[in-house]
């Protein structure tokens, strides 16, 4: 489906949930390695589904491009500090 979506003009593919998602409970999950095994479609990999500060990191290893996030921003007690936690990076 993201080799069909590219070849039709898809600026990006993205995959998820890649982790357990308030916003969509009943999600399907998307393994991470989905990120390693699409690399060669030459498009940028977002993830999304589940995505906090705590977790980015790992997804970003995994080879995400860029992220998606809402509850991991919105829900959180001090919404402010997330988005700035993930927009700093996680080592």
């Amino acid at each position: 489906m993201a080799r069909a979506a590219i070849a039709a003009g898809a600026d990006y593919v993205a995959f998820g949930a890649v982790c357990p998602s308030a916003t969509k409970p009943n999600a399907v999950r998307a393994p991470l390695s989905l990120f390693a095994d699409s690399a060669a479609l030459g498009a940028p990999r977002v993830a999304i589904g589940g995505i906090t500060p705590a977790n980015a990191g790992e997804i970003v290893a995994a080879g995400a491009d860029m992220l998606a996030v809402i509850g991991g921003v919105f829900d959180a007690e001090d919404p402010l500090a997330a988005a700035c936690a993930l927009s700093a990076g996680w080592g």
